[in-house]
């Protein structure tokens, strides 16, 4: 999955991606990608409640034109 998401980057920023000739990309308005772990013992928040709250926003703020990687 991150391969995808790193060949999808370089299309929409105008480089050249190592795929076949016949290979279709789609072009999408936002790509939205969670990296890293948020967890924070200060604020009580485990691993597992911060990828709930990333994943929230994701869902509010995706429309048809939005790809994400999680």
């Amino acid at each position: 999955m991150k391969t995808i998401g790193l060949l999808q980057m370089m299309v929409q920023s105008g480089l050249l991606v190592p795929v076949n000739p016949s290979s279709h990309f789609g072009i999408f308005k936002q790509l939205m990608i969670h990296i890293g772990d948020t967890q924070s013992l200060e604020f009580e928040l485990s691993t597992y409640s911060s990828h709930l709250i990333h994943m929230k926003h994701f869902i509010e703020n995706a429309n048809g034109k939005t790809l994400f990687f999680y």
